[in-house]
């Protein structure tokens, strides 16, 4: 079914057609001076210049329907033509009627005039007070009084404007104190003040001048940063394409290795089987001729048997000639029984390739660490100004012991330190320069080792502090003084360290160290009891007496392989206990060579390497005896020792202190020789035994 249309209806449609073409999508009112920007889209002449007003502080000016974005802000020119057909559809009766989005809302500022539903106001008279619709605006526009009025964008805020005192205009604005005030206020309690008569607006000039500085300043730095940001975030892909890469070459390369290795492992595997081919081979084909040997003999064996249990002597004579002769044996009467290694030697060679390996990896890694946290990137961090900016890199401090002078004692864990100061000022001392440090004195001292990223060291800087725990130094046994030091005043122990005449220090156990035993006695308060390991025991050692006892054997003995037994012709053995602290054992020892030892436990083991010999190592130090001298060992060094020959030595070892020391034990103690180091591992008892030798742990 189709209706009809009147040309009243028509005409109707077609006005409401038109209205939306020639419509402003700001005011949603009909055209007021269109005029068209550059994407094509038609405002009102004021709606567009108070829309890119409101977008002059980002000077960013964009279209408000399709958003597109002009630098600079276009011309706007009346376009005639559109002003002319908006004319011709007001000719025709189109009235702009309300509709819902004209009505305000609980967001909209209302006009004041309306009575029944109010309207959007699109003006605030700042003279009346009052906001208005478009409709009331109008007389605004047409009255000449009324032209004079200052219109602003709708506000709420125009009760702010009227003085809550005097209910009047506040049309000044008063300097002195900074505020918009009436003409009574001024004659009353702000009369003589500083005051700008109308000077509201001025003043807005004044301060909207400022505002739009700080704007611009705010601008540049937006700017600024978004230039930083920018970078960091090149900085951050530049990172990740790097790390990327190196990720990927680092298991490319590390793949090779294991493929190398890989295929060094299938080699040698191919050349132990080849070889255990051929060699089982010869051996099976002795073994076979020496089976059919032994079949014929058994032969002959049973033809003897029975020609020996003939009782008949005649038919016995006549048949002994026709005997065969027994042939030579092509074959020893027997096999040669000795030692055989078989393969143990390329278990040795392969096992000293991996200690060597793990050696490289070892000393590679620390390399390639520091490479990894040393990554040079755009960021570097700025040296800090304030103690709590440095107490951010604050690191704990452990004096070495082994350096410290006979006359320092080192308290509270060692966390201690000694500084030379005067009176008059510091001395910096650096390899064996000293540099005169300007800054005032201070009864603290603390200090910074910077380092920039590009691995550049600066000078050590000096920082004076206030104040600390005082600090007691002894120069001598008349001269005293008091001086102060701490190197960490944000720790709750203060660290120190007392520099004093030792023989003042008699019977002040508090603060005196434990001195090194001398008596076979007090040695005796430290002793530890020594097991041998089986797992490390060479092949041609036996262990006896409780693991306790090694003697050196002519045969290779059933020690299953492990790898930490000694190889090759390292006839050594390891203890079981890894000693720290104070420890002392003695050995007891007979035959022609006997190194007596103490080691890390990452010595190398196998291998025809001398590396592996106690003593000939920076792993070990060794005493060596052998019947007439002795001779101290260590990282390949020998030193003659002098001293009484005996048979048992005694060992001492004060592992946090670093002293290792070998004594001669008869009827008396005799030193024969001390070792003053820094010990970084635990370490092990050890022996190495020589042709017809043995030594034994004693158990007291």
């Amino acid at each position: 079914r189709y209706s009809v249309l009147s040309r009243s209806e028509m005409a109707e449609r077609k006005n409401k057609m038109d209205s939306g073409k020639y419509s402003c999508s700001i005011c949603l009112d009909l055209l007021k001076d269109p005029v068209t920007i550059p994407c094509g889209h038609s405002y009102c002449m004021n709606c567009i210049k108070d829309y890119w007003g409101a977008e002059d502080q980002r000077r960013n000016y964009s279209c408000p329907q399709c958003r597109t974005e002009f630098k600079p802000r276009p011309g706007l020119v009346k376009n005639f033509m559109l002003a002319e057909l908006v004319e011709d559809l007001k000719k025709t009766g189109l009235q702009a009627a309300p509709v819902q989005h004209y009505f305000a809302g609980s967001e909209d500022v209302a006009c004041d005039v309306c009575t029944e539903r109010k309207m959007k106001a699109v003006k605030t008279c700042l003279v009346c007070l009052a906001s208005y619709c478009e409709n009331h605006l109008q007389p605004h526009y047409d009255i000449h009084g009324l032209k004079k009025h200052k219109l602003v964008n709708p506000s709420k805020n125009l009760q702010e404007s009227i003085c809550s005192r005097h209910d009047e205009v506040m049309k000044i604005f008063c300097r002195t104190d900074q505020q918009c005030i009436c003409y009574l206020c001024l004659m009353e309690e702000h009369k003589g003040h500083k005051t700008v008569p109308a000077a509201a607006e001025r003043e807005r000039a004044e301060k909207q001048k400022k505002l739009q500085e700080s704007q611009q300043q705010i601008h540049q730095r937006i700017q600024d940063r978004e230039k930083d940001v920018k970078l960091l975030q090149q900085e951050v892909e530049a990172i990740n394409v790097s790390a990327d890469k190196a990720v990927e070459d680092s298991e490319k390369i590390f793949t090779e290795l294991i493929r190398l290795l890989q295929e060094r492992s299938s080699e040698v595997k191919q050349q132990i089987r080849s070889q255990q081919e051929t060699e089982v081979s010869r051996v099976k084909d002795v073994q076979e001729k020496l089976e059919q040997e032994i079949t014929e003999l058994k032969r002959k064996d049973a033809e003897l048997e029975q020609l020996s249990h003939t009782e008949d002597h005649t038919q016995f004579l006549l048949n002994y000639p026709s005997l065969p002769a027994l042939r030579e044996s092509t074959h020893s009467s027997s096999i040669n029984i000795r030692p055989l290694r078989h393969f143990e030697d390329v278990t040795a060679a392969v096992s000293e390739l991996r200690d060597k390996l793990q050696d490289i990896l070892r000393d590679t890694w620390r390399n390639i660490s520091l490479m990894v946290n040393d990554v040079d990137v755009l960021l570097s961090e700025p040296e800090p100004k304030t103690r709590a900016g440095f107490l951010k890199y604050s690191t704990e401090i452990t004096l070495d012991p082994n350096s410290a002078h006979t006359h320092l004692l080192l308290r509270f864990n060692d966390k201690s330190w000694v500084l030379s100061c005067y009176t008059k000022g510091y001395t910096s001392l650096h390899n064996r320069v000293k540099t005169p440090v300007p800054g005032p004195v201070s009864s603290r001292i603390d200090f910074l080792q910077w380092h920039l990223p590009a691995k550049v060291q600066t000078p050590l800087q000096h920082f004076t502090l206030q104040p600390v725990v005082k600090l007691a130094c002894f120069f001598g046994p008349d001269q005293r003084c008091t001086s102060t030091l701490n190197l960490a005043p944000h720790l709750a122990i203060p660290l120190s360290v007392s520099y004093c005449n030792m023989a003042e220090l008699k019977g002040h156990e508090a603060v005196a160290a434990e001195p090194e035993p001398k008596s076979r006695d007090e040695f005796l308060k430290y002793l530890q009891e020594i097991t041998l390991d089986p797992n490390t025991v060479n092949r041609f050692l036996l262990l006896s007496e409780g693991n306790r006892k090694v003697t050196r054997m002519e045969e290779q003995q059933s020690h299953p392989d492990h790898p930490d037994r000694f190889t090759g012709f390292w006839f050594q053995v390891l203890s079981r206990e890894s000693l720290t602290g104070r420890c002392y054992w003695e050995v007891e020892w007979r035959g022609r060579l006997v190194y007596v030892a103490v080691s890390y436990k990452n010595i190398s083991r196998a291998g025809r390497s001398k590396k592996c010999l106690f003593g000939l190592n920076d792993k070990s130090w060794s005493l060596r005896y052998d019947r007439e001298s002795y001779t101290f060992w260590h990282n390949d060094t020998d030193t003659p020792v002098p001293g009484p020959v005996s048979s048992r030595i005694g060992v001492y070892l004060d592992h946090r202190a670093g002293i290792l020391s070998f004594y001669s034990v008869s009827g008396t103690m005799t030193l024969l020789h001390r070792v003053q180091t820094r010990f970084t591992q635990p370490l092990h008892a050890g022996v190495y035994i020589y042709h017809s030798s043995s030594a034994e742990f004693i158990k007291m």
